[in-house]
């Protein structure tokens, strides 16, 4: 045995160790490890609803822990022990686990833990984290009783405050995850970090472009809450562009300071830690009355509320958007919902007199006889307008709500949709004696009102557009693709000119060849806005037949979503 061993050994031999871990073989190994160095004051559990009880009666000064356990984890336990447990500040924890999940070792810093330590462990990496933990509390446990004499004389100038308490950062970590505002950050951020470090005051400063907005603050004297200064005037500024921790043990001997706006406040030391390293956003200042530089663990714990706000303040920003967000959704969909009662309103009383009209027309032209040939013709005129203008209104109310109406998906049969379709254009079909052929019988899953529309209008337009000089031949097929289904419409026209291809399901927009044609221009559209409610799209193109074909694809849906 060495000289260094053996004072090692002389010096952890009052050491206490207790060993979290439900595997016998571990816990066999770690108290092999730990009489090498002398430790033998070790003591075992392995049931996480007893670590809390095991703690407390033995008085441990170093807890090694398995994060995971047969009977659950150890975050909970250690949070119990963490908020009842005095001597908390001075015992070390060290995590062993074999979990390299980043987020448990963050946890695991969140809640107390000082170190971890991945299975399966170098010996030696094990036992020097081990002693390097056993100084480190001893230290704070000397400081903690120097600052309690220190107070119990009267004098707190050049003592350092109790050692920060870790734990509490578990709670802290909970309450920034619910923060839903950056205000609400703000006030959570700046009383930790005083209570964190035993500070006299703590701040949060927001970036906002080019100033650094002193948010909020908690401290023994007012400071700048509120106030906005030059990014390139305040210390604040300087930690986030620099993207560094500033520690300055006397500000009247850094330049970094403007002394002046300093003078007529406590501070006479203070850190000021950048929140988001990469691209600092916020700074977490802490102050103290007194000239004194701030000890390593202040520093981590700072650290790791600086790290934690992060997030939070992500998640805040994120939350704001979300708010806007949605109360720009609710502005739309209030306003959908006026339009398209408007749209109701209008269509309603627009129809109603257009109604009446083409029934007085139609009575008159009964007794058509009595009347003159200008008189007859006149009268015509007026029912067919008439029915023209009610028409459409008619489309006009069903493209303005095409996007409003939820989609009742069910599984359909396209030869059903096909004769309700025909049974709908009975008479146009025989004027024209026109043939509508469904070339195969498929079953399609969609919205059945929106999909009749749609075959209502491709058949109606192939009736309209297929030039008087032949018989209408109208070709209703479907096919499955990956997605779903392609829905095609095709007819014996002469088709629509390339360069009109896509002009065509624009609203209001015919093509060349139905200008001379009864129509509203809505129909397309309608046609467009359906396939896309379906998750498809509809195209036209040359079909073999030289007329026109429309394809609508149709994403496959499970009925009633």
């Amino acid at each position: 045995m060495t000289g260094h061993e053996r004072h090692r050994h002389h010096d952890l031999a009052d050491v206490r160790v207790l060993v979290v871990d439900d595997d016998a073989a571990q816990r066999v190994l770690v108290r092999r490890v730990l009489e090498t160095v002398g430790i033998t004051r070790v003591q075992f559990e392995w049931d996480p609803d007893r670590v809390v009880e095991a703690v407390e009666a033995f008085d441990p000064d170093l807890v090694t822990l398995d994060v995971h356990l047969a009977g659950g984890d150890v975050f909970d336990a250690l949070d119990r022990i963490t908020e009842r447990d005095p001597q908390w500040s001075r015992r070390r924890v060290l995590v062993v686990t074999g979990d390299t999940d980043p987020v448990l070792v963050e946890r695991a810093h969140a809640v107390g833990a000082h170190r971890v330590v991945h299975k399966p462990f170098a010996i030696a990496d094990f036992l020097d984290a081990v002693t390097a933990l056993v100084d480190d509390g001893r230290r704070a446990h000397a400081r903690a009783v120097e600052a309690g004499d220190a107070a119990m004389g009267g004098s707190t100038v050049g003592s350092s405050p109790p050692e920060p308490d870790g734990s509490s950062l578990t709670d802290v970590v909970r309450a920034l995850a619910d923060a839903r505002t950056v205000d609400d950050v703000a006030a959570l951020v700046r009383s930790v970090a005083r209570q964190l470090t035993g500070a006299d005051g703590a701040t949060f400063v927001l970036r906002e472009g080019d100033e650094c907005h002193y948010v909020d603050e908690d401290a023994i004297s007012p400071l700048w809450k509120g106030q906005r200064f030059p990014v390139s005037a305040c210390i604040s500024g300087w930690a986030m562009q620099h993207r560094e921790v500033a520690v300055i043990e006397d500000i009247y001997l850094d330049d970094r300071i403007p002394h002046d706006v300093y003078r007529p406040t406590f501070v006479k030391s203070l850190v000021m830690v950048p929140v988001r390293t990469e691209d600092p956003i916020a700074a977490i200042g802490t102050y103290w009355s007194v000239t004194r530089r701030p000890t390593a663990d202040e520093l981590r714990l700072l650290q790791a509320l600086a790290d934690t706000t992060a997030i939070a303040l992500q998640n805040a920003l994120l939350y704001r958007q979300l708010d806007t967000v949605h109360a720009r959704t609710a502005d739309l969909t209030d306003a959908n919902d006026q339009l398209r009662d408007f749209v109701y309103a209008v269509a309603h009383d627009i129809r109603s007199p257009l109604s009446t009209i083409h029934g007085l027309a139609e009575l008159l032209l009964r007794g058509q006889e009595q009347w003159s040939a200008e008189t007859v013709e006149a009268i015509d005129l007026i029912r067919t307008s008439a029915r023209n203008l009610s028409d459409f209104v008619a489309d006009l109310l069903d493209f303005a709500i095409a996007d409003g109406r939820s989609i009742e998906s069910e599984a359909l049969s396209l030869q059903d949709l096909v004769e309700e379709v025909t049974d709908r254009l009975v008479d146009p079909i025989t004027a024209r004696r026109a043939t509508v052929t469904l070339v195969a019988d498929s079953e399609i899953v969609g919205d059945r009102v929106m999909l009749v529309q749609v075959l209502q209008n491709l058949v109606a337009n192939a009736l309209a557009y297929v030039p008087a000089d032949r018989d209408p031949v109208v070709r209703i097929e479907v096919s499955r693709t990956a997605a779903g289904w392609n829905l095609v419409v095709s007819d014996n026209g002469d088709g629509v000119p390339e360069h009109e291809r896509q002009l065509i399901f624009d609203a209001f927009r015919r093509g060349s060849g139905g200008l001379d044609r009864a129509g509203t221009g809505l129909g397309l559209a309608l046609c467009q806005r359906v396939a896309r409610r379906h998750g498809g799209d509809i195209i036209v193109r040359e079909a073999t037949t030289g007329g026109a074909e429309f394809v609508m694809s149709l994403v496959r849906e499970t009925p009633g979503e």
